[in-house]
């Protein structure tokens, strides 16, 4: 829309139809009987486009692919189009745009992965604050659990921890995938994590298998006897406290995880009383019972 026009639609909406006239005969150079129609069109196209865009909603019914009859919804109620009529015209345009609008919106929808459409979503802040405090969580219980004096590698909280390190796997497996697909990489790098998303998937498969088991045959199993302590570090700051002893051939894992607490307790002690799961080794309980 040129200035010219703007100019002329601001004297229309003050009822100065001769100024407008006046106004289009001296810009354009054309008779006055031209800009008397030019005039017209321009009020026919802005009554157009008034009842136009007044409209809600609108139906429309095909038949061997073109439009038969249209029906539309405004402020005063329902009525069927005629047609070639201005609300026959914008209405099939508008619906054409419209349908190409969300028929673009929906194959970029489809090509977008499950992380990409939580981190488009209007809750994105809230998973993300989420993850946060799981993680935070995460580091407080498995990195220092001997500060809260909690046995966070047995029992219901070791399943717990279990658990988590399942889903954390699975995470890792399909970033690893993420990453593969990405073909700005090179073919060597996009192999490294081809290699990393196998084996996490071969482990959560073992980790899953063991899982499963346990907690459908609840096999609970119990040791007592002699045993030995071992101390493996991670990073430099995170260790993991296991107990192990003669004869363990039930267990998938044979070193099982025990809490700081009772690996400190039971340096002082000759025998133990372990109950455990069968596949996974979880432990359930530890009741010290000899003194060296």
């Amino acid at each position: 829309m040129n200035s010219l026009d703007e100019e002329v639609r601001q004297l229309l909406r003050e009822g100065k139809d001769i100024e407008a006239v006046r106004l289009v005969h001296n810009g354009k150079g054309v008779t006055l009987l031209e800009a008397k129609k030019y005039i017209d069109k321009l009020k026919a196209d802005d009554c157009s486009w008034e009842k136009t865009s007044n409209i809600r909603s609108w139906n429309i019914e095909y038949k061997d692919g073109k439009p038969e009859h249209i029906t539309f919804t405004d402020a005063t109620g329902t009525h069927t189009a005629e047609p070639n009529s201005p609300e026959w015209i914008d209405i099939l345009k508008e619906a054409t745009q419209e349908g190409s609008g969300k028929a673009n919106q929906t194959k970029a929808d489809d090509k977008k992965t499950l992380l990409q459409r939580i981190f488009a979503s209007q809750f994105v802040w809230l998973f993300i604050s989420l993850a946060w405090l799981c993680l935070l969580t995460l580091f407080i219980l498995y990195i220092y659990p001997s500060y809260f004096g909690l046995h966070t590698r047995e029992g219901y909280w070791g399943l717990f921890l279990h658990i988590t390190t399942i889903l954390l796997s699975v995470c890792m497996a399909y970033l690893c995938y993420i990453w593969m697909r990405q073909k700005k990489e090179r073919w060597y790098s996009r192999l490294k994590y081809l290699v990393m998303g196998l084996v996490l998937i071969f482990v959560v498969g073992i980790w899953g298998y063991d899982l499963t088991l346990d907690l459908i045959e609840h096999d609970v199993r119990s040791y007592e006897g002699t045993f030995s302590l071992r101390v493996y570090t991670h990073y430099k700051r995170s260790n993991d406290y296991t107990i192990t002893w003669e004869g363990d051939t039930l267990s998938s894992d044979r070193q099982h995880n025990i809490s700081y607490a009772h690996f400190k307790e039971l340096e002082q002690y000759r025998t133990v009383r372990v109950t455990y799961w069968r596949h996974t080794g979880l432990v359930w309980s530890i009741e010290p019972l000899e003194k060296k």
